[in-house]
């Protein structure tokens, strides 16, 4: 004879058992998703800070180039001020002759 109460206390442990599986393989799932996702963050990390290297790179060559660009317009404005001193002292001859 089979005893509801028993048959229900039976289908109760079943379902458990069942959700107990589906809660370890959920488990197991996650700490694979786990993995996977430390090792495309770390993957992620490594080529942030080699593009970041490059930056920096290309930004300290920028710097260089602005630094001789810098110290070739301040040369141009010396030689500038010079032609300029110069022809200032040809135009004061040039009217003194003229005078």
């Amino acid at each position: 004879m089979n005893d509801p109460k028993h048959d229900d206390l039976e289908r109760r442990v079943k379902k458990l058992e069942v959700d107990r599986d589906d809660i370890v393989e959920s488990e197991k799932l996650l700490l694979r998703l786990s993995k996977h996702h430390r090792a495309a963050l770390q993957e992620l990390k490594a080529n942030f800070e080699v593009e970041m290297g490059d930056v920096r790179e290309r930004f300290d060559g920028i710097e260089r180039t602005l630094e001789d660009h810098t110290k070739r317009f301040d040369s141009i404005e010396q030689t500038q001020s010079a032609h300029t001193e110069v022809l200032g002292q040809i135009l004061q001859l040039l009217q003194a002759k003229k005078e």
